[in-house]
């Protein structure tokens, strides 16, 4: 382990001059830093999957066959529905999506 500061005691300091040695160091840690980040994230979207019930789906699903005929699902998957849950709102608090299927009503 490299040290930060000629007073240190543990690990080896780095002379500005071995800047090769200095950038490599620095290099790893920041990757190392962003792999921990990166796992966190991926550990947080896999909770976030567990505990959602985010199926747009269900909601067709759930009309009669005799309604069914009259309506134009929305067709979007899964993971469009959670890139739009995941994107950022509007000033007015709304998300700006665009999802394919269905129909404009004429009312």
């Amino acid at each position: 382990m490299s040290r930060t500061e000629s007073n240190e005691k543990s690990g080896t300091y780095l002379q500005k001059k071995e800047e090769k040695k200095i950038r490599t160091f620095l290099q790893k840690k920041y990757d190392e830093d962003t792999i921990k980040q990166v796992k966190l994230e991926i550990k947080n979207i896999e909770t976030f999957l567990k505990k959602s019930n985010f199926n747009i789906q269900k909601n067709y699903s759930k009309y009669p066959p005799e309604i069914k005929k009259y309506i134009n699902p929305i067709d979007i998957s899964d993971e469009d529905y959670i890139r739009c849950e995941m994107t950022p709102t509007s000033v007015g608090g709304e998300q700006q999506i665009s999802i394919s299927g269905g129909s404009q009503s004429p009312i």
